[in-house]
């Protein structure tokens, strides 16, 4: 989330697993995440968006549990494991 909101962008994966987190870990609704996101990105789209946030809450189908990969792809986005 600091990454968000001092440069504008975060890797896709690491949005993933936000969103999942959120979603299913905090129980928030997906649409204050696609509020939230919608105002720090830079590169925001609202149709991709809103389909990736129904994607993570488990309302379209084949929906993928991001957060149990959370540390298994940590290596992608911080190589000294140092963010995740």
């Amino acid at each position: 989330m600091r990454e968000l909101w001092s440069t504008g962008w975060v890797h896709n994966r690491m949005r993933m697993v936000c969103a999942s987190f959120l979603v299913k870990n905090l129980l928030l609704p997906w649409q204050w995440g696609l509020k939230h996101y919608w105002d720090a990105q830079l590169d925001a789209d609202l149709e991709s968006d809103a389909l990736g946030w129904q994607y993570c809450s488990g309302c379209l189908a084949g929906a993928f549990y991001y957060l149990r990969t959370a540390f298994s792809m940590q290596h992608l986005c911080s190589w000294r494991s140092t963010f995740v």
